[in-house]
């Protein structure tokens, strides 16, 4: 259980940190859909030369190898579940420090009742 619970956590941790780096170098490039399908692949090709992208695009394959981990050794109807709000509370809790976004009452509220339910779901 305590392994299952190591490999959930480290799996959205990573997947996390992937959407920080691809979230950094998106926001400081002023990366946006121009309306050109040729130009978004002229985008995309550029924004393959910064390392933060790699770094994004290697953590999630590494969470994403994880995932396969979980979805082979876990019942789906916990896994999903917790990965989904572990995503969601490590997500919320990253963009306040490393993006300096603000939570709102009603946000805090919203996370306190995801960790009750994930707390509910593993013991379900």
């Amino acid at each position: 259980m305590v392994k299952n619970l190591f490999i959930n956590l480290l799996c959205a941790f990573l997947m996390v940190g992937a959407n920080i780096f691809l979230k950094m170098v998106l926001a400081d490039k002023g990366f946006s859909w121009r309306g050109s399908v040729v130009g978004l692949g002229k985008d995309l090709l550029q924004l393959l030369s910064f390392p933060l992208i790699w770094a994004g695009i290697l953590l999630f394959v590494a969470a994403n190898v994880l995932w396969l981990m979980i979805l082979a050794t876990q019942k789906l109807a916990i896994a999903y579940p917790l990965q989904i709000a572990l995503v969601f509370l490590f997500s919320t809790t990253a963009s306040v420090f490393v993006f300096s976004e603000r939570l709102t009452a009603l946000s805090v509220v919203g996370l306190v009742l995801v960790v009750c339910g994930m707390f509910l779901i593993t013991k379900g």
